[in-house]
């Protein structure tokens, strides 16, 4: 995507510090776009309040791989404020991952990749059943568990 706007010399702002969509008479007011704007700002995953509502419970900022600071939902909630038509804010992408906690350190969320596909590995639920193919990709195995 990045590319192609590149190549249609669409100005692309990276880094950007997001406050608010400043919005008069339906336009964004800073930032003006002819044909609209793409918010390509992350989700809400360091968002509790946000989660309860979207997500299937439980849901734990914690357990999010994304660094503290990002994916606060702000863009989001801007972006309804204006006027934004919004969907499947309760599916997600993720990737299966292992909590460990490391003692006064606290909890580490750490990503399984390759790890559960090896021969002989077997991922089963609480019950003891086993409910998905190892070796899927990484986003349907997280869609399975």
């Amino acid at each position: 995507m990045r590319l192609s706007l590149l190549d249609l010399g669409v100005p692309v702002r990276l880094s950007t510090p997001f406050a608010d969509l400043i919005v008069r008479d339906g336009r964004a007011e800073e930032l003006l776009a002819r044909h609209g704007m793409v918010l390509a700002a992350g989700g809400f995953s360091r968002n509790q309040a946000m989660r309860d509502e979207h997500m299937r419970a439980p849901s734990v900022t914690s357990w999010s791989l994304t660094p503290p600071d990002a994916e606060d939902g702000g863009v989001i909630e801007a972006a309804r404020r204006a006027g934004a038509a919004v969907e499947l804010l309760d599916q997600a992408w993720g990737m299966p991952s292992i909590l460990v906690t490391k003692g006064s350190e606290g909890d580490v969320a750490l990503m399984t990749l390759a790890e559960r596909g090896l021969p002989g590995c077997i991922v089963v639920n609480r019950a003891g059943e086993r409910y998905a193919n190892e070796a899927m990709s990484y986003d349907e195995f997280w869609q399975a568990m």
